[in-house]
């Protein structure tokens, strides 16, 4: 489908957007110790896990993406990005009385089945995964040797301290209208910005 609309739409660019689900739900909990088990309490990450899911197998099924992209068009600039730091504060999409709720929450679950009530040591957590997932969309970037593909670090563009954090956080992944206005406007600066250098938009 996206091999099809490049070439149907003759795109200039094209915003890539994936890798949330490795680090939410059931994926989270694969890369938690139980924090009776952790090497170290504050930091209860499987290291090894870490850098299966969220660096090798991770950048494999992205270049395996972006080798399809580039045989559909050799121009086409792309542009990924990771996430900025969620608030696994146990929000699902839809909260409804006597705590039924439509879709969600993804990560306090997973602290909760691992024993890991701590809100600030769930916060480094997070901030931690957030990082490793940037830092290998960062490296993807680097390594296509093209110079068509760029990586947008959206981290510090929404807050993430209790409670201001509701404001820009409808839930523990998706942001409010606040906040999809904040990252539409970080892509659109950075996206712009680039395209307008390469000469590829127009004046």
């Amino acid at each position: 489908m996206l091999v099809d609309a490049i070439r149907r739409f003759d795109a200039r660019f094209i915003l890539l957007s994936a890798g949330g689900n490795d680090i939410a739900g059931p994926e989270l909990e694969r890369l938690l110790h139980p924090l009776h088990e952790a090497p170290d309490p504050k930091m209860p990450v499987i290291e090894a896990m870490e850098d299966w899911m969220l660096g090798r197998q991770f950048a494999d099924r992205f270049h395996h993406i972006l080798d399809a992209v580039r045989r559909a068009s050799s121009e086409v600039v792309v542009f990924i990005h990771g996430y900025d730091y969620p608030v696994p504060d146990g929000r699902g999409v839809l909260q409804l009385p006597f705590g039924f709720r439509f879709a969600g929450p993804w990560l306090k679950p997973a602290f909760d089945n691992k024993g890991i009530p701590d809100t600030d040591t769930r916060q480094r957590v997070v901030r931690r995964l957030i990082d490793r997932l940037n830092t290998t969309l960062a490296g993807i970037a680097r390594d296509r040797s093209d110079g068509r593909v760029h990586h947008i670090d959206l981290r510090g563009t929404l807050t993430a301290k209790r409670p201001g954090h509701r404001r820009d956080w409808a839930d523990e992944l998706h942001p409010t209208g606040r906040g999809w206005s904040r990252i539409a406007g970080k892509m659109a600066e950075v996206i712009v910005s680039l395209m307008n250098q390469r000469g590829s938009l127009p004046p």
